[in-house]
C-alpha cells in the first residue's frame, strides 16, 4: 500500500500588538479582535486588530510579530515503525522496524526525509457572534472578513474567538490545538492555547489508522517560540536580511512566584544590536527621527498547566522539564530540529530529556548594570556574533501504552512593556543625550525598558489566578465564567450627506452604543498627535441604548473618514470593534472611508487648496513602511473643471478632468503620472483651473493659478 504525503508548516503563534500607558505595570494589547489559523498557525489579523505597538502604525508591513510559535517536537526510545516516507510517498515496510530514537518534528523547515513531518487535518473557526451587516454608501462589506471564519459557535462559547486546529505525526499521535481569545477590555491581552496530543494511532489523513495498537514510550513533548519584539518601523537599522530590525533580539526562561501566583515562562526582548549597525545603545529600537523606543515589548510563552502523567490531567508543578534556546531561528541549520544541516534524532532526545533551564546572558539580579557587563560570552551569547533566538520548552517523560491515551498542556500567550507615554517621553529625553550618553544614563534608560518585564509577569500572574481553580488546575469555563460575555455587535449603514455623515445601527438590546472615528489610514511618528498614533479609532460618542442613528456634523469638506459602532451591554462589555469597522488597505488606502460632500461646489475658486504642499516621496514611503506611490489631492474645486499641471518651465504634465458626480465632489485626486504614464520628477509644478461649472451646469469665469512642490 502506498499512500501520499502532505508538506506540513509550524505551529506560528503570531500575536500583533500594541501597547497602554499606565507605568510600570503596563501590559500590552494584543490584537485579538480578529485571529485565524493556518495549520498550526494562529495569527492575530492585521487588517482588522488593534495591531503593534502602539496599534496601527505598522498595518501594512510584514514586520511586527511580537509573539511567534515556531513548531512542535515530538521524541521517543524504540518506536516501532513499519512505514518510511520516500519519494513523495509512505511506503508499507515489509516487517516492523525499531528505530533507537524518533523524532515527529513540525517546523517550517522543508525536509527531504519528511517521514518526521505532521499532516494537517483540519481547521476550524469560530466566532462567538456572526459578523453583522456592514455598508458605507450602499457598498457592502459584510462578507469581506468573514470569508476566513466557519462557524458562529453562539451565545455558549466560553470566548469571544476560537480557533481549532488538528494533525497527525509520525508517531501517531493527534495534536489538536485551541485558541481562546477575548474581546472584554480588561481580557483582551491575551491568548489561551490549549494543546492536545493524543494517541490515535493514524500518520497521515486518510481513515485508515496505520498503528492500531500504537505504544510511544518515553515520550517527550516539546513546543517552540520565537519571541519577537514589535517594530513601529522595519527600516530602524538595515540589518541581515534586507529592510528589517537587526537581529538582536534575545531570550530567557523563569521559574518561580511573582504576585504570589507560580510562573513558568520563556520570553524576550530586544537587545544591542552589532556596532557597526548601530554606533550607540539601541535596545529597545529608538525611532532615529524623534527618539520614540519602538521594541518595547517583552512578548512571553506562559506555561499554565502540563499533566501529571498520561490520562492524569492534574497539573504538574514540576514541568516543563527543559526549556533550551538555538539562535538563529528556527530555518537555521543550529536550531533544535530535523533536516538538512540539523542535529540528529539521538542529539535532540538527550537534549528534551536532559533536566536544564536556559539561563539569560542578562542577569536580572544586576541588570542595572553596564551593557558591557551583563552580556556573559561564557554561555557563548556574544552579542556581536549571533542573531534572534528560537527557544524550545519540553514535557515528559509520557508513556502512551493504549489508543486514546492524552497529555493535555495549556499555555498563554502575552506581551508586556512600558506604556505608549513612557515610550515617547524615554526616547526624547534619550535623544538628547545622544551622541554621547554616559553609563548613568544608559543604565537609566535600560531600567525603565526592562520594566517591562514586571508587567509580563503580572499579566502571566493575573492570568493564572483566573483560570486555576481551587485545586491549582487550570479550569478554562471557570474563568471565562468570569470574564462575562460580551455584546452583540450590531450591524451599521454608513452614508455621505451634505456636509455631515450619517450612521444608522441595528438595535441589539444594548445599553449603551459606542462611535469611533479615524482621521488617518497611516501615521508618522514625528509629526502626528500621539493620541491618534495610540488610537487611530477614538472614541466620539457614547449614546443610550435607544438611538440607533447619529450625524456626524464635526467635519471637513474632503476629508475621508473611517468609523466604527460598538454596543456595550449592562455588564459594561463591549462587542468587537472589528466587526463593524471598515479598514483602509495598503492597495486600497480609500476603502471604507466616507466622505461629506458639500451642497454647493465652489463657484469663486478662492478656496482652493493642495495637500500635501510639499508632497515628500521619500517621507511617506519611510513612514508607511511600505513602497508607496502616493497621490496628491486638489480640494475646493467647482463640480466641473480642467486642471492642467505645468513644470516651472512651462511644459505641460497633466491634464485632469474633474467630472460632474453626484453627489457633487469638491476633491480631485491625481496619482502624479504625466499624460505620457511618467512618474514627476521633483520640482516645483504650476497648476491651473478653467472651463469650470458649478453643479447645475453654470460656467464659473474665474480662472485659479497655483503651484505645488514635489520631493523625491
Amino acid at each position: 500500500m502506498r499512500k501520499t504525503g502532505v508538506l506540513v508548516s509550524s505551529i506560528i503563534l503570531m500575536l500583533t500588538l500594541f501597547g497602554q500607558s499606565t507605568y510600570p505595570q503596563t501590559n500590552v494589547t494584543i490584537g485579538t479582535e480578529s485571529i485565524s489559523m493556518r495549520l498550526n498557525a494562529v495569527v492575530a489579523d492585521r487588517s482588522m486588530s488593534n495591531l503593534v505597538y502602539p496599534r496601527e502604525y505598522t498595518v501594512y508591513n510584514d514586520q511586527g510579530e511580537c509573539v511567534y510559535g515556531r513548531g512542535f517536537l515530538i521524541a521517543s526510545k524504540n518506536f516501532k515503525t513499519k512505514w518510511i516516507f520516500s519519494s513523495g510517498q509512505w511506503t508499507e515496510l515489509e516487517q516492523e522496524t525499531t528505530l533507537a530514537y524518533f523524532i515527529s518534528d513540525a517546523t517550517p523547515n522543508y525536509h527531504e526525509d519528511r517521514t518526521h513531518s505532521a499532516v494537517e487535518l483540519n481547521i476550524t473557526k469560530y466566532w462567538k457572534y456572526k459578523a453583522p451587516f456592514r455598508e458605507v454608501n450602499l457598498q457592502n462589506f459584510s462578507d469581506d472578513d468573514w470569508h476566513g471564519y466557519d462557524k458562529v459557535g453562539g451565545p455558549n462559547m466560553i470566548c469571544e474567538q476560537m480557533v481549532v486546529a488538528s494533525c497527525n505525526t509520525a508517531h501517531g499521535i493527534t495534536l489538536t490545538q485551541r485558541a481562546y481569545a477575548f474581546h472584554d477590555p480588561k481580557y483582551d491581552d491575551f491568548i489561551i492555547v490549549e494543546y492536545i496530543f493524543k494517541n490515535i494511532g493514524d500518520i497521515d489523513s486518510d481513515p485508515e489508522v496505520e498503528y492500531p495498537n500504537n505504544q510511544v514510550k518515553d515520550c517527550y513533548l516539546a513546543l517552540k517560540f520565537i519571541p519577537m519584539p514589535s517594530n513601529l518601523s522595519s527600516l530602524v537599522v538595515p540589518g541581515a536580511g534586507g529592510w528589517m530590525p537587526q537581529v538582536d533580539d534575545w531570550i530567557d526562561y523563569y521559574s518561580g512566584y511573582y504576585n504570589g501566583e507560580p510562573l513558568r515562562v520563556m520570553y524576550g526582548w530586544d537587545g544591542d544590536a552589532r556596532t557597526e549597525y548601530c554606533a550607540d545603545d539601541d535596545e529597545g529600537d529608538p525611532f532615529p527621527v524623534s527618539g520614540i523606543f519602538m521594541s518595547t515589548q517583552y512578548p512571553g510563552m506562559a506555561i499554565l498547566h502540563v499533566d501529571k502523567e498520561v490520562n492524569d490531567h492534574t497539573n504538574d508543578p514540576n514541568q516543563p522539564i527543559m526549556s533550551y534556546y538555538s539562535w538563529g531561528g528556527a530555518h537555521a541549520s543550529n536550531t533544535l530540529s530535523i533536516g538538512a544541516g540539523s542535529i540528529g534524532a539521538e542529539s535532540i532526545y538527550n537534549t528534551l530529556s536532559t533536566p536544564e533551564h536556559i539561563t539569560s546572558p542578562l542577569d536580572w539580579e544586576t541588570w542595572n548594570s553596564t551593557q558591557t557587563e551583563v552580556w556573559n560570552t561564557a554561555y557563548g551569547n556574544d552579542p556581536n556574533v549571533e542573531y534572534y533566538k528560537t527557544g524550545t520548552i519540553g514535557f515528559g517523560p509520557y508513556n502512551f501504552q493504549n489508543i486514546g491515551d492524552s497529555v493535555r498542556i495549556v499555555a498563554c500567550y502575552t506581551v508586556g512593556s512600558i506604556g505608549w507615554t513612557e515610550a515617547v517621553e524615554l526616547g526624547s529625553w534619550w535623544k538628547e543625550k545622544l551622541p554621547n550618553p554616559t553609563t548613568n544614563d544608559i543604565i537609566e534608560k535600560n531600567r525603565i525598558l526592562r520594566s517591562g518585564r514586571d508587567s509580563l509577569f503580572a499579566k502571566i500572574a493575573q492570568v493564572t489566578a483566573l483560570f486555576k481553580d481551587a485545586s491549582g488546575n487550570i479550569d478554562l469555563i471557570k474563568g471565562a465564567d468570569i470574564i462575562g460575555d460580551p455584546a452583540q455587535p450590531p450591524g451599521l449603514t454608513i452614508s455621505s450627506d451634505l456636509e455631515s455623515i450619517q450612521l444608522k445601527w441595528e438595535n441589539v438590546g444594548a445599553d449603551k452604543y459606542r462611535v469611533y472615528r479615524r482621521l488617518k489610514p497611516t501615521f508618522a511618528l514625528e509629526n502626528e498627535p500621539g493620541e491618534l498614533i495610540q488610537d487611530p479609532y477614538p472614541l466620539r460618542r457614547e449614546l443610550d441604548g435607544n438611538e440607533t442613528s447619529w450625524k456626524d456634523t464635526d467635519i471637513s469638506i474632503g476629508q475621508d473618514y473611517w468609523y466604527c459602532v460598538s454596543a456595550v451591554n449592562d455588564a459594561g462589555i463591549e462587542s468587537s470593534k472589528s466587526l463593524t469597522r471598515t479598514n483602509p488597505t495598503s492597495s486600497d488606502r480609500t476603502r471604507g472611508a466616507a466622505q461629506p460632500y458639500s451642497s454647493v461646489p465652489s463657484t469663486a475658486l478662492d478656496s482652493l487648496y493642495v495637500v500635501p504642499n510639499p508632497y515628500n516621496y521619500k517621507s511617506e514611503q519611510f513612514y508607511s513602511g511600505v513602497m508607496t506611490r502616493g497621490n496628491i489631492k486638489f480640494y475646493g474645486l467647482p463640480a466641473q473643471c480642467r486642471i492642467r499641471i505645468y513644470t516651472q518651465s512651462g511644459d505641460l504634465v497633466a491634464t485632469l478632468d474633474h467630472e460632474l458626480t453626484y453627489p457633487p465632489s469638491t476633491v480631485h485626486t491625481w496619482n502624479m503620472l504625466t499624460d505620457s504614464d511618467q512618474y514627476i520628477a521633483s520640482g516645483l509644478y504650476i497648476f491651473t483651473i478653467d472651463q469650470a461649472k458649478d453643479h447645475m451646469d453654470n460656467d464659473v469665469k474665474k480662472v485659479k493659478v497655483g503651484k505645488f512642490i514635489v520631493i523625491r
